[in-house]
């Protein structure tokens, strides 16, 4: 279920959601933004909460209307680490014919584990994850890109423009 009483993020109202997930969220003024240290396993890695409202589950009496009757939680998808408290984030469903995962965690593929944990669970055995870790290989994509557009562009305008000439 979905609820905006006050229009924040659009019109005013209150919505059924998907039937994925037994969870209601209402939209609030305030976004919150912050960056957060994420944990599975024994890898750790930095990514960002993003969310304008809260999520709550649903008790089993609530009308929630699920599609599959038969989800169970599993367990949390990830240990976040916010200003030395951890708490777990994130909720992952399991029912018979697949799973569902819902989180404010933004770079939660980021770690390779989840990638992985990923690839499993949709049945993708031939899966084998980089040699390179993701964070590396976006900085990577970054140089190159940075390179590219001091060989090909005249960047002077945008150093002017910038004020950086």
């Amino acid at each position: 279920r979905l609820s905006d009483p006050e229009g924040h993020a659009g019109l005013s109202g209150d919505v059924p959601g998907l039937g994925l997930l037994p969870i209601a969220t209402q939209f609030a003024a305030h976004k919150e933004v912050r960056q957060v240290t994420a944990t599975e396993g024994a890898e750790t890695w930095q990514a960002y909460e993003i969310h304008m409202g809260q999520t709550h589950l649903l008790t089993p009496d609530a009308d929630c209307r699920m599609r599959s009757p038969d989800l169970e939680p599993v367990q949390p998808l990830v240990e976040i680490v916010i200003q030395g408290h951890r708490r777990k984030e994130g909720i992952q469903y399991s029912a018979e014919h697949g799973q569902v995962w819902g989180t404010y965690l933004h770079g939660l593929f980021e770690a390779t584990s989840m990638r992985r944990k990923l690839a499993r669970l949709a049945r993708v055995p031939a899966y084998r994850p980089g040699a390179t870790l993701w964070h590396a290989h976006q900085s990577d994509l970054y140089s190159q890109m940075a390179d590219f557009l001091e060989e090909y562009c005249d960047l002077e305008p945008v150093r002017a423009w910038v004020g950086l000439d």
